[in-house]
């Protein structure tokens, strides 16, 4: 039998807010230790060309078609990103290099790399993120180029400004929020790009809008379902009618919390507490959350 839409928003108001105690800002030093550890243990990939004649031409490991494939991709770069101090040359020999020390294919990389061309990065943000959305994929096991192309929409869904710091930044608070809940990076991108978008156009951090996805994600609501709900919260918060109405039936005033710097999730906490003191049956606290 399936979760119903009330339980869920049952769930919504009551959802423990142990990430909200706990900022995604916090550990991010040890995860960078962590991710060096990453990289010393990847196995290294690739068998050396031994023959001669016209396959001596193909770059060592990769083999003649596995080149064919790789030269696809390079070539797509070429047309895809704006150039920066950083040339084509300079990003093939970098993706042949971690295709050699990492768990990643030449093509596997070069692949990543063309996806975060077609969101908007130039070769300089390319060759400078490249690294950490390999670290990003072998730490959530997704696919590499999966995970690039996760990263670019969600830093556009997210409005981050491509700059290495912010960038590096994200994809740390990614990792991050992968690994202290149940959910897989699939999972996250799912949930987010249904909320992000409208969750930034009012105002909220996007340390607060990871951290009300994981704590979700912490009682079972995860991916399309997790975003749709969340997304609903949002809706309905930016209604004059509904901020009017929660405040009519539990004194809490939104846009007070929000002109103070709040965010969602200090609403959230508020009506928990709120129902806490009232001692509201659950048919009555379902009733009233369907309401507001």
């Amino acid at each position: 039998m399936g979760i119903s839409a009330s339980g869920i928003r049952a769930a919504s108001a009551y959802v423990e807010m142990g990430l909200r105690t706990v900022t995604l800002e916090k550990g991010l030093r040890s995860l960078e230790n962590r991710m060096r550890k990453f990289g010393s243990n990847m196995t290294t990939l690739g068998t050396k060309i031994a023959t001669a004649g016209a396959i001596s031409l193909v770059p060592a490991a990769l083999g003649a078609r596995e080149f064919g494939e790789y030269d696809n991709q390079v070539q797509a770069i070429k047309g895809i990103a704006d150039k920066g101090s950083k040339s084509i040359e300079n990003l093939s020999t970098k993706f042949k290099e971690l295709g050699r020390t990492t768990k990643f294919t030449a093509v596997q990389v070069a692949t990543a790399g063309k996806e975060l061309a077609k969101g908007g990065f130039n070769t300089d943000l390319i060759d400078a993120s490249i690294e950490g959305v390999l670290t990003l994929a072998q730490a959530t096991e997704t696919e590499l180029p999966v995970a690039a192309d996760m990263v670019a929409k969600l830093l556009n869904s997210f409005k981050v400004p491509k700059t290495l710091p912010s960038i590096t930044k994200f994809v740390d608070q990614l990792v991050l929020t992968v690994n202290r809940s149940p959910q897989a990076l699939g999972d996250l991108f799912e949930s987010l790009k249904n909320f992000a978008p409208l969750g930034k156009n009012l105002g909220q951090s996007t340390e607060s809008l990871l951290a009300f996805n994981a704590a979700l994600a912490k009682v079972g609501l995860t991916g399309t379902l997790s975003g749709t709900q969340i997304r609903r919260v949002f809706v309905n918060i930016a209604k004059v009618e509904k901020k009017a109405l929660i405040l009519e039936k539990t004194g809490i005033d939104v846009d007070k919390i929000f002109a103070g710097g709040g965010d969602v999730l200090d609403i959230l906490s508020e009506l928990s507490t709120w129902f806490g003191k009232t001692n509201m049956s659950v048919i009555k606290t379902t009733g009233l959350l369907n309401e507001i």
